[in-house]
Order: C-alpha cells, then sequence, then structure tokens
C-alpha cells in the first residue's frame, strides 16, 4: 500500500504504519483524500494517526492472520478533518470508551489518553467503539 492524500505528514505517518501492519499479514485499505495544509500541529497529527493505527496493528495481531484486516479513511467533510480507523478484534464484553482511555493495562491507555487530550485540544470529537469482531475509532478535528 502507498498512500498518497494530498499532505506529506499524513502519507509519512500512514505508509510507515500501513506497511508495519502489512507485513503482520493485515490486510489493509486505505482512502485518504487530505488539504496540503491543516489547522492541527504535526506533532499532534502523530499522537492522533501513530497511537491509533498501532493500537488497531496491535489488535488484529490477536487474531488468526486471515482474520486481520484494517481499513483507514481520512477526509476533508465541511470544515471538518474526518478520520475513521476500523479493525478486526477480539470483541471486548467489557468494554467502555471512557475507561479505555483511562485505564492503565501495562503500557497501554497513555497513548489513548494523549489521543483523547490532542482531540480537546483543537476541540475535536473522538469516538471509540468496540463491536462484535470490530474496533472502531473516529475522530474529527477543524480544519
Amino acid at each position: 500500500t502507498y498512500v498518497k492524500s494530498g499532505n506529506l505528514m499524513v502519507d509519512a505517518i500512514l505508509n510507515s504504519k500501513l506497511s508495519l501492519a502489512e507485513k503482520d499479514g493485515v490486510a489493509v485499505t486505505c482512502k485518504a483524500v487530505v488539504p496540503e495544509s491543516l489547522a492541527v500541529d504535526d506533532v499532534d497529527l502523530c499522537v492522533i494517526l501513530g497511537n491509533l493505527l498501532d493500537n488497531a496493528i496491535e489488535s488484529c495481531e490477536k487474531l488468526p492472520a486471515d482474520g486481520r484486516w484494517l481499513r483507514v479513511y481520512l477526509a476533508a467533510r465541511g470544515s471538518q478533518l474526518y478520520v475513521s480507523i476500523q479493525n478486526s478484534a477480539v470483541e471486548d464484553p467489557s468494554f467502555n470508551a471512557r475507561n479505555y482511555i483511562t485505564e492503565k493495562r501495562g503500557n497501554h491507555g497513555l497513548g489513548m489518553k494523549r489521543v483523547a487530550a490532542v482531540v480537546d485540544k483543537y476541540e475535536g470529537f473522538l469516538n471509540l467503539a468496540n463491536e462484535p469482531g470490530i474496533f472502531a475509532a473516529e475522530v474529527s478535528l477543524p480544519l
């Protein structure tokens, strides 16, 4: 997968992470059309995309090779940058989005706290959902 979204930082992050996913046997689908310049700082963009993609890839790795998939979608919607990351996952019946962000599970939890903090900084929107076989993260940020 080689992504050419229109934004160099987005391309760098996506191409790096998605190539790692593919090496791990994850079937990757990506569509990204992003403005050349964004209101979101490059470092903050790295925090959001890097952590969400790392979590998605890690989740896929817990599944048999034939059940690993990752779908990434980024686009401008009105005055917002919309990010959707969905991946195959083991269903967690105790999943709670608020706890997912705040719980410390080994090294986990800190990355999602940082994602939530960056989204708050830009007065954006973060939605996390764990449904049967799917984990989904959605982020909206001002362009």
